[in-house]
């Protein structure tokens, strides 16, 4: 059990609350500037990944097409074999 067993301290809380409730609209607004800048790395990360992924489809796709031409037979080329 503790032996100190006074009242909370609430007259040092009026004493700080106060004007810590002055900065907080400066607070709030640093924050949306936080948020506003991290808004639009996120944005330049998502370009790059979508051009990322264009350009796996478009190999993807060349890749498809190279395997469709080199491994599968023609019918002209069997029909002169």
């Amino acid at each position: 059990m503790p032996r100190d067993l006074r009242a909370l301290p609430r007259a040092q809380m009026g004493v700080k609350l106060p004007p810590e409730l002055g900065n907080l609209l400066a607070d709030a607004l640093q924050l949306q500037v936080g948020i506003a800048v991290a808004r639009q790395a996120a944005q330049f990360v998502d370009i790059f990944f979508e051009m990322l992924d264009h350009l796996l489809a478009l190999g993807l796709l060349l890749i498809q097409f190279v395997f469709f031409f080199l491994f599968c037979s023609h019918a002209p080329t069997e029909a002169t074999a």
